[in-house]
């Protein structure tokens, strides 16, 4: 519960700011990252069949 109150009050300040918007910027990345990932595995997988003759 105090960590909660801690962070509503900080919420205000530039600090609270600050993580909130690296928080959000850590998620972004990741989440663009995994997506990234994601469509280089698929092209690499469609290559893989494209070599192999289909």
């Amino acid at each position: 519960m105090s960590l909660t109150r801690f962070f509503s009050k900080k919420n205000n300040t530039k600090l609270g700011l600050f993580v909130q918007y690296f928080l959000m910027a850590l998620v972004v990345l990741v989440g663009l990252a995994f997506v990234g990932l994601t469509i280089y595995g698929i092209i690499v997988f469609f290559q893989g069949i494209s070599v192999d003759g289909f």
